[in-house]
């Protein structure tokens, strides 16, 4: 009797958005390079940091682990953006205006800089390469609309999401200002206009991208996420509600959206999936044709405070500083508790702080070795549908 070829893995990774957090991503992309250099991944989606980590991986395979770990490793202030004297003293004035301008007017940091070690850095060409060969189905960035407040998702390759009520997908081929875009937090980093719109942050709405994926069709996600879960026995930190104490809190809401209520959803259907077939052998078959399918989850996520690290880091290494970047962050971390110092976590952009990121990411990445190897493993010959 002849039998179906089973199907190949349909993988998806998806980067969760966070700011400087962005560092521990590279550190888990970066052990799985080491211990799967063949590992590869059909759709790539990422919103805020976790675009321009995902740019890297898109444009170059898991390869791209290797300059992603190096941009992190040895970051400084003004690879990311513009801060001088001048702009200490101005900054205040000109997010009080009654009619800012939209560009720098609009934020504290001028993100100019960043944009241009994406344009350098990445190698755009490859990616488009990578997309038109059917190496890579598709890379999926969010942004913000600023004029409507929609989720954007920017989508390039031969598969797209579908677009919902309050998403909207946009084809088009990904370049360096769609990541800069997506990576624009409110008020901090300058808002980017793209093809007459302008953009921010993609990550206050979908600050982690699973459904895209779900929808081109994977059927194995790994999400590397940037936060971990809230712990309801710890004590909570005693310290007046500063406006930075609050502004920190204030991220931590719009930026880190309920991702395991998301994982529970998906589990949840899974199970349905699983019984529909216990009771109806080939249930799954029949059902796949409606966009039903089990998907095998794999979320990697900090297991120590991010916060804390920030805190004690910059404690131990801001006089290496730049004077303005020095003298704002420090007004930054005067402002929240050294528990819970989540603002600095977002906005402290420096290697002492982003290289321990990045190796808490290699070493939590290890932790999972195995159930990496069980998404890794390709356990078909056939071609995915």
């Amino acid at each position: 009797m002849k039998t179906e070829p089973r199907r190949r893995p349909f993988r998806g990774l998806i980067l969760a958005g966070g700011g400087a957090r962005g560092a521990y991503q590279a550190g888990v992309l970066r052990y799985i390079r080491e211990h799967f250099p063949h590992a590869d991944f059909d759709v790539i989606s990422g919103s805020s940091i976790g675009a321009i980590n995902g740019s890297f991986v898109a444009s170059m395979g898991i390869e791209g682990a290797v300059r992603l770990s190096a941009f992190w490793r040895q970051l400084r202030p003004e690879n990311v953006y513009d801060f001088s004297r001048g702009d200490l003293v101005s900054t205040p004035v000109r997010l009080l205006r009654p009619h800012p301008a939209v560009g720098h007017g609009a934020s504290v940091w001028d993100a100019t800089p960043l944009r241009t070690i994406l344009e350098r850095t990445v190698p755009w060409p490859n990616l488009y390469r990578r997309l038109d060969e059917g190496r890579l189905q598709a890379m999926i960035v969010a942004a913000t609309d600023v004029g409507t407040g929609a989720t954007v998702l920017f989508a390039d390759g031969a598969r797209a999401p579908r677009s919902r009520s309050h998403t909207r997908v946009l084809r088009t081929r990904i370049r360096a200002q769609h990541a800069a875009a997506s990576a624009a937090i409110p008020l901090i980093f300058t808002p980017v206009e793209v093809d007459g719109h302008t953009y921010v942050d993609g990550s206050l709405r979908q600050n982690t991208p699973l459904s895209p994926v779900v929808d081109v069709g994977a059927d194995r996600v790994l999400v590397i996420g940037l936060s971990r879960p809230r712990d309801p026995h710890r004590p909570e930190v005693s310290i007046a509600p500063t406006p930075l104490f609050l502004a920190g809190k204030a991220l931590n809401a719009l930026l880190l959206d309920p991702i395991d209520d998301d994982l529970r959803q998906l589990e949840a259907i899974n199970d349905l999936l699983r019984l529909g077939e216990s009771l109806h052998p080939g249930f799954l078959d029949a059902v796949r044709a409606h966009r039903y399918r089990l998907i095998q989850p794999l979320m990697i996520r900090p297991s120590f405070d991010i916060g804390g690290l920030a805190a004690e880091t910059f404690a131990s290494h801001r006089g290496e500083l730049p004077w303005a970047s020095r003298v704002l962050l420090a007004t930054v971390a005067a402002g929240e508790a050294e528990e819970e110092a989540d603002l600095l976590s977002y906005i402290y952009m420096h290697a002492p702080f982003t290289r321990a990121l990045e190796e808490s990411g290699h070493e939590d990445a290890a932790e999972a070795h195995d159930q990496l190897e069980a998404f890794f493993a390709d356990d078909s010959g056939g071609a995915t549908d």
